[in-house]
């Protein structure tokens, strides 16, 4: 049994198994629920609308106009998940949204379990060094945060915006829309 723990398991597969989730991608066996860089439930970033419709099983719907960048906001037609927001650039999700203010997104967490309402601790122990923190554009410093992590590469991410010390808006996606602040800006 040389190279072997007590448990019967391989060491490096000891030391695998203690290492945190990146939290950045979909762990084996998660639901529909489970908001992650590259997308949320069947919908991923980079889909056309049409694909993110037929994975969806439902129309989605434009919440805002589409502006001359070719950016535009929308959301399920069928009124599921009133909370979640698509962004579309030239027919492509870039970008998903959580919004506390619908309260309407029940059970949507990252890969790490963070999602509106948790802390902003809760977000530093489940990501550690990997988050980065700058100050709320329109509260500063004081009211609120955006907390990011990053995929390797710095491609996309996860953004978690708080107040008062709790996640209020999460973003998901692709940048340079994931660093936009006011919608498609």
């Amino acid at each position: 049994m040389k190279g072997r723990t007590g448990l019967g398991l391989a060491p490096w597969l000891v030391l695998l198994l203690l290492l945190p989730a990146s939290g950045l991608t979909r762990p084996e066996g998660a639901g529909d629920r489970v908001l992650v860089a590259d997308g949320l439930g069947p919908v991923r970033v980079g889909m056309t609308v049409e694909q993110a419709e037929r994975a969806l099983g439902a129309r989605l719907r434009p919440r805002s106009v589409q502006e001359p960048s070719g950016c535009w906001i929308t959301q399920r037609a069928d009124g599921q998940d009133p909370g979640v927001a698509y962004m579309v650039v030239y027919n492509q999700i870039r970008r998903i949204d959580l919004h506390a203010h619908n309260k309407h997104v029940p059970g949507v967490r990252s890969a790490t379990g963070i999602g509106i309402g948790s802390t902003e601790q809760s977000a530093y122990r489940a990501y550690g060094a990997r988050l980065s923190v700058a100050p709320h554009k329109y509260t500063g410093a004081d009211g609120g945060h955006y907390l990011t992590v990053d995929t390797p590469g710095g491609h996309s991410g996860l953004v978690f915006e708080t107040f008062g010390g709790r996640v209020t808006q999460v973003r998901a996606g692709l940048r340079p829309e994931l660093d936009y602040i006011e919608g498609c800006s």
